[in-house]
């Protein structure tokens, strides 16, 4: 089945909003008070659309909970690595490997098993990313990686819960 050409330019796209918001908040003086105020005003944005939404169902709210604060933590442990070190090696070691564990997860605790081909795959590109990252000898990098398989996990559990 062919992927439609606007569903690729999506992904592309929010690939790239996603590098990008990263970047910025590494790139901040203040990266706690970046990513405040990336927040905020996403949040904003989001209540501008609101109204034309319709209101989730009610079955759906504990996961809305679930997520909401999940994202809170998240996006603080993101803000913390990157005082401690840059995106360079913070966010390969904290994105690299959260596909997997998240594949990992939906194949023990939902009988969601990948075929063969998909696991080399996804196990290739993690690996990939992960290899991306670059230790410079800065002071902050062992309290970067420390965090990192913490945001893998939020990754993981976001991924899930908001499936």
């Amino acid at each position: 089945m062919a992927v439609p050409a606007y569903a690729a330019v999506a992904v592309l796209g929010g690939a790239a909003l996603h590098a990008g918001w990263n970047v910025g908040i590494r790139g901040g003086a203040d990266r706690r008070r970046a990513m405040a105020a990336l927040v905020l005003s996403t949040g904003l944005c989001g209540l501008l659309v609101l109204p034309f939404v319709p209101v989730p169902a009610a079955a759906a709210w504990p996961y809305l909970a679930i997520s909401a604060c999940v994202h809170v933590i998240y996006m603080n442990l993101v803000a913390e690595a990157y005082v401690a070190s840059g995106v360079s090696l913070a966010y390969p070691a904290m994105r690299g490997t959260a596909p997997a564990l998240t594949a990992l997860i939906a194949a023990f605790g939902f009988g969601e098993v990948l075929a063969p081909g998909g696991w080399a795959g996804l196990l290739m590109i993690s690996a990939g990313v992960v290899l991306l990252a670059r230790r410079r000898g800065g002071p902050g990098e062992g309290r970067a990686l420390a965090l990192a398989p913490r945001n893998t996990g939020l990754v993981a559990l976001l991924t899930i819960t908001d499936r």
